[in-house]
């Protein structure tokens, strides 16, 4: 395997940059493997594993395969070793890349994330009440407040806590059947069963659940064949005493195109809300995060990067792994300074919207907005399409349908293919990566 290795790497010294060889391939170590299908490489730390998994894996994968001519598993593990490889010429060696087939899920914990747990959810005045409720219901699902009906802003960790539910349920009765889906993929799934004729299947899968739980249910507003089917499903679970949990960013009352009968169904159980962490709280979520990925990160630096406007804890998440990725690519010590010029961005920004995008798209590539939001497949106008609908993903929290509703009522399939496309060549074009971040500092309004 280091033979393989370093062939690869010989490779990869052609599509990338070389200081993104020195700083994150060349410390990557093979190690020994009994099964020849896996390529295991040691990376120095969890951060670095995350990073490589994130922004080099796909790459890795191609160049390693191009190589050995087959198709392996790539599996990056922490473990610091001193690297002894260096680069020399590259081998002329051009094959074709096959994807690994998916991974199929357990199927009695459809959906589940298994990264969100209670053990790692930080409680603090905002979501105290939230917690509580849905630790209760993971304890006892079915008895006590069914439906439960969490809501509250984007990013403030409704997600964890329902997923935290069915991890918990499934990790004291594994037999029990728990499915998460969000409202989008909910509504997804039935159309592709009614175009298949399979709404039998359709129907068993959710109504035969333990523990149903559903994210993003503002979504089903103005949505009549899904909250239709969604109605029937909610009463077969209730009145078998399933247990049956909801997350929106807005109170049932609140949510626009939702049907009476729905909306009083919502509010049969408990509503727990959960409010904006303080400073004090979100520097308690950046410090256990820095702990999880194995950052060094002192209690003055949380609480500098909690002290933003920021209240989303994804958003939040995203300042430490910029702050450590820049501290990994200088060998500078994460401090205050440190992250104040990292976070520059961030201090000063302002809310960015789907709208701001587009406009700053078009002005940089010269286009017109009717040419962006039209089905013209030229270059010149797709490219800058794709990259507008990719920052729109990567920028806002709006959900896809919505995205593409802003480009001239695009199917959402069309934008997770601008999203993958885009990532795919920021992934082995610096060029192209360092150009995107400059437009995305100019919609923020950042110099």
């Amino acid at each position: 395997m280091k033979s393989l290795w370093e062939n690869s790497l010989r490779l990869l010294s052609e599509r990338l940059d070389k200081k993104e060889i020195n700083r994150w391939l060349l410390p990557l170590i093979p190690l020994d493997d009994d099964d020849p299908s896996i390529l295991t490489l040691a990376a120095p730390n969890k951060f670095f594993v995350k990073w490589i998994n994130d922004y080099y894996l796909s790459t890795l994968i191609s160049a390693i395969e191009e190589v050995s001519g087959r198709p392996l598993f790539i599996k990056i593990i922490c473990k610091n070793i001193p690297s002894q490889i260096k680069i020399t010429e590259p081998p002329a060696v051009s094959l074709t890349h096959k994807k690994a087939e998916p991974v199929p899920l357990p199927p009695n914990n459809l959906g589940l994330n298994d990264k969100y747990v209670f053990t790692n959810f930080v409680v603090g005045d905002s979501n105290r009440f939230a917690h509580a409720a849905a630790f209760g219901v993971s304890n006892l699902p079915g008895k006590t407040y069914n439906p439960l009906f969490i809501h509250s802003p984007a990013g403030l960790g409704k997600t964890h806590l329902i997923n935290a539910i069915g991890n918990h349920v499934v990790s004291i009765h594994p037999d029990t059947k728990v499915s998460y889906v969000s409202c989008e993929n909910f509504t997804n799934q039935m159309i592709k069963a009614i175009s298949e004729k399979s709404m039998e299947s359709f129907r068993k899968l959710y109504r035969n659940t333990d523990v149903l739980l559903i994210d993003d249910v503002q979504f089903l507003g103005d949505k009549e064949s899904t909250q239709e089917e969604f109605f029937y499903t909610f009463n077969t679970l209730y009145d078998q005493n399933r247990q049956i949990v909801l997350a929106s960013d807005k109170k049932p009352k609140d949510i626009p195109g939702l049907e009476d009968r729905l909306r009083s169904r919502f509010e049969w159980g408990l509503i727990a809300d959960i409010q904006p962490p303080d400073v004090e709280t979100k520097a308690a979520i950046i410090s256990r995060k820095a702990h999880d990925e194995g950052i060094d990160l002192s209690e003055g630096v949380a609480y500098r990067l909690a002290s933003t406007e920021d209240s989303n804890i994804r958003v939040l998440e995203g300042y430490l792994v910029r702050v450590a990725a820049y501290s990994s690519m200088t060998g500078q010590p994460i401090t205050i300074n440190l992250a104040n010029h990292v976070l520059q961005d961030a201090l000063y920004k302002k809310e960015v919207t789907v709208d701001d995008i587009i406009k700053t798209v078009v002005l940089r590539f010269g286009i017109s907005l009717t040419d962006l939001k039209s089905s013209k497949k030229n270059k010149s106008i797709a490219e800058p399409r794709q990259i507008a609908m990719y920052l729109a993903r990567k920028m806002t929290d709006e959900p896809l349908i919505r995205i593409g509703e802003k480009f001239g009522g695009k199917d959402h399939s069309t934008v997770v293919h601008a999203v993958k496309k885009i990532k795919s060549r920021m992934e082995n074009d610096f060029h192209f990566r360092r150009d995107l971040d400059q437009l995305e500092k100019n919609i923020r309004g950042v110099d």
